[in-house]
């Protein structure tokens, strides 16, 4: 169920996910791309990093967004507002 979910807010099949998360393309030069399975651990660090850079894009998102709507309000810098994000992994 889950990655049916991921699937979609990424945009992309279930099947294409799974793929991008399992196996490897290797390409030289100009010949076709050769497919290999990943090993579990391998698969396990793909899922994560995918995670990761995930959390970091929205999470950048999230502050673009609260920096726009600060500004958008004006003010002297004096009356600047600041929100604290601690961010603890």
């Amino acid at each position: 169920m889950a990655v049916k979910e991921a699937a979609e807010f990424f945009g992309i099949t279930r099947e294409a996910l799974v793929q991008g998360l399992t196996e490897r393309t290797f390409v030289a030069g100009a010949a076709p791309g050769v497919q290999s399975k990943m090993t579990r651990d391998l698969c396990l660090y793909t899922r994560d990093a995918l995670a990761k850079a995930t959390y970091a894009k929205l999470f950048q998102s999230l502050i673009d967004q609260l920096n726009k709507t600060l500004a958008a309000q004006g003010g002297a810098a004096t009356d600047a507002k600041t929100i604290g994000i601690l961010v603890s992994e």
